[in-house]
């Protein structure tokens, strides 16, 4: 039994809540009762039993049907929805840590850094997470949100979230349609709600399909995020909600969008310390003070209640009762609401150290956009954007990114390689420089075997024809002439060495090249398994960072035109080779963005010829599976592949070709049908 206000509150385990009356406790007159219901007990059906079994609130509709029908005052309503005497520990809370506050400041974050921004990608890493790719001010963004339960936000992460490729729900389909290659138009998050809007046009889409909305709910268990035409009405949802699960607000694609019902509390933004000594009035006197402004107003989390009592000089445990000048947390709560108009966001992490003696690492504990103080216990790291500090605190709890530091790890190892190389290759043009002189050391030659008499036993050097020429003095005129033809054959012998090694190295650096465009393209941990395991192959790696991933064998990416030609792009170097040399017939097109480093696309005549628009689709996937796909257009070389020619070199996927034309085409990603 738990403490409601001046009733006792019973759960049953069916997640029906009942209200007791409690003698003893004079706050004013009692709560109306529900119609039909015996006098000592009140019920309040809850249909959602996990709230009514860990003391949460009734739902909004069935509040503000009894407020409506018995025109109770809304403090009593406060009191009527919470449990007043329950604390709550922070782990508790971490729900609660995305509040209104953060979602002002990633909104007023994403308008700074996207905005205008083009979508290029659509992915969804899990069940209920969704990633963009937004390319804006001549860089990638990725932006993630999510409407997990416990971890439900949005923001933008530094790496490209992982795609789950077993995942291709109507949802996604949906936002692949509408939002790939739109513009991000206008951000804003609602005011004292954890809801984000995001508005996109595409200036390819019909007038009706114009102005589509994404709405990321953070809600707890509610959250969600929602697809929502021009004309209001919801394309679909990550979460679908029917009318059963929600008789009052049912999620379910063509519906009109109905927003979030709002809470039944007062607004922080312009109170007075006579409308704060009001709402406090009737409240449990025993009740502490940040608890009472979670209860009484929008848009404070328990941690900006904790946060806003410790700035107004309250103890955070200080009971109402003890409760005596209101100003100054009138105060605070208005000068927390004047960041959003400010935009004067100090983002943080609070960090409980590590204990040396266990050996254990620092843990984060919470995070804001403003600076937190309240706890001299914790440790306070600033960080530059609100993103980082939400991509830090949930990389553990919900990694979006887990192929990360592997990509990493794999362009590291190219790059060290490629230093290598390089440097190789500076050694040998250098060494080609000295190897030039071996024509200037068989005219000093045959000029010694033609005019011997010239040079005088003993002499160091000799002038021919203008020609200054080093002699051994110990040996004579013949003598001298054949050691620079030994010279000369030994210069030559190292040429054509020096040559082939240059060469190698040319391709070799080719090579390494194409390999980190395929690193960098890589969307799933199967598919740098398998590059990882190519690299090791070739001694770039001692050592695969993804040891023990099983290495599955995957297909070439593949889409199809409008006109119904098969177009294939190759993930790995050896799939590569496999689609120029094995699988290619002799009039299928080969292309590949020219001078640069990328996949190989192959376009599958089979017995036709290749419309305009199925060259002009499978140029554009070559541009963008290339190292050239955030530019706005990239040259792509077309040829048969029966001009195709494998170079001399040890490592697959090279090709040599001529007949070549070039396209300039603007790069994009129509997603698989596959």
């Amino acid at each position: 039994m738990q403490r409601r206000g001046d009733h006792v509150a019973v759960i049953h385990h069916n997640g029906r809540l009942d209200l007791a009356p409690t003698a003893g406790i004079d706050q004013g007159p009692p709560l109306p009762r529900f119609p039909k219901q015996p006098a000592h007990r009140q019920r309040i059906r809850c249909h959602d039993r996990q709230h009514a079994a860990g003391g949460h609130h009734v739902p909004e509709a069935d509040v503000e049907q009894f407020r409506r029908c018995h025109s109770v005052p809304l403090s009593r309503v406060v009191r009527l929805c919470y449990t007043n005497s329950q604390k709550r520990s922070l782990t508790q809370e971490e729900g609660l840590l995305y509040d209104a506050l953060t979602a002002h400041a990633v909104a007023a974050e994403l308008r700074q850094t996207i905005l205008g921004g083009r979508v290029q990608h659509v992915l969804q890493s899990g069940p209920l997470t969704i990633g963009l790719e937004i390319y804006a001010h001549r860089q990638r963004h990725y932006l993630v949100a999510s409407a997990h339960p416990e971890h439900a936000r949005v923001h933008l992460v530094r790496d490209k979230p992982t795609r789950d490729p077993r995942i291709q729900s109507p949802f996604l389909l949906h936002l692949r349609k509408r939002l790939v290659g739109a513009r991000l138009e206008e951000v804003a998050a609602w005011p004292l709600e954890r809801v984000l809007e995001m508005r996109f046009r595409h200036p390819a889409s019909p007038p009706q399909e114009q102005g589509n909305r994404l709405l990321v709910e953070v809600m707890g268990r509610q959250s969600n995020i929602l697809l929502v035409d021009a004309e209001q009405r919801i394309v679909d949802a990550i979460k679908r909600v029917t009318p059963r699960m929600s008789p009052t607000r049912p999620v379910l694609p063509r519906l009109p969008y109905r927003p979030p019902p709002p809470q039944l509390k007062l607004d922080p933004r312009n109170v007075t310390p006579a409308a704060l000594r009001g709402a406090l009035v009737g409240l449990q006197g025993d009740l502490p003070l940040w608890q009472a402004l979670v209860n009484l107003f929008r848009g404070v989390s328990p941690l900006l209640a904790r946060e806003l009592s410790h700035r107004a000089g309250i103890d955070l445990e200080a009971p109402l009762s003890a409760l005596s000048h209101l100003e100054e947390l009138a105060a605070v709560l208005r000068s927390a609401w004047s960041l959003v108009e400010s935009g004067e966001w100090e983002p943080c992490l609070a960090v409980e150290p590590a204990d040396p003696q266990k050996g254990d690492r620092p843990r984060l504990l919470a995070y804001a956009p403003y600076r937190l103080t309240h706890r001299k216990d914790w440790q306070i790291e600033a960080v530059p954007s609100i993103s980082e500090a939400l991509e830090r605190y949930y990389a553990l709890q919900e990694p979006l990114a887990d192929h990360e530091p592997s990509r990493r790890a794999l362009l590291e190892a190219i790059a060290r390689r490629r230093e290598k190389v390089e440097g190789r290759l500076e050694a040998l043009r250098k060494e080609q420089a000295r190897e030039s002189e071996a024509d200037r050391l068989l005219r000093m030659g045959q000029l010694l075997l033609a005019y011997p008499q010239c040079v005088i036993p003993g002499q160091e050097t000799v002038q021919i024809e203008g020609q200054e020429i080093r002699l051994d003095p110990h040996l004579t005129p013949v003598q001298n002439a054949q050691a620079y033809f030994r010279a000369y054959r030994k210069a030559r012998q190292a040429g054509e060495k020096t040559v082939t090694l240059v060469q190698s190295a040319v391709l070799e650096l080719d090579w390494l090249a194409q390999m980190a465009a395929l690193v960098q393209e890589a969307e799933t941990f199967d598919e740098l398994a398998i590059l990882a395991s190519e690299l090791t192959e070739a001694g770039v790696l001692s050592q695969s960072p993804i040891a023990g991933r099983k290495k599955a064998a995957l297909p070439p990416r593949s889409f199809l035109t409008e006109d119904g030609f098969r177009v294939l792009v190759g993930r790995n170097a050896r799939q590569n080779e496999e689609l120029c040399f094995h699988r290619a017939r002799p009039h299928d097109l080969w292309l590949h963005a020219r001078n640069r480093p990328g996949a190989h696309v192959l376009l599958l005549a089979e017995g036709r010829t290749p419309s305009p628009e199925a060259i002009e689709f499978a140029a554009a996937l070559a541009a963008y599976y290339s190292d050239g796909r955030d530019e706005a257009a990239v040259e792509v070389d077309i040829t048969e592949c029966r001009y195709l020619r494998r170079p001399a070199s040890q490592h697959p996927g090279l090709v040599h070709y001529s007949h070549e034309r070039t396209l300039r085409v603007r790069p994009r990603h129509p997603e698989s049908d596959l």
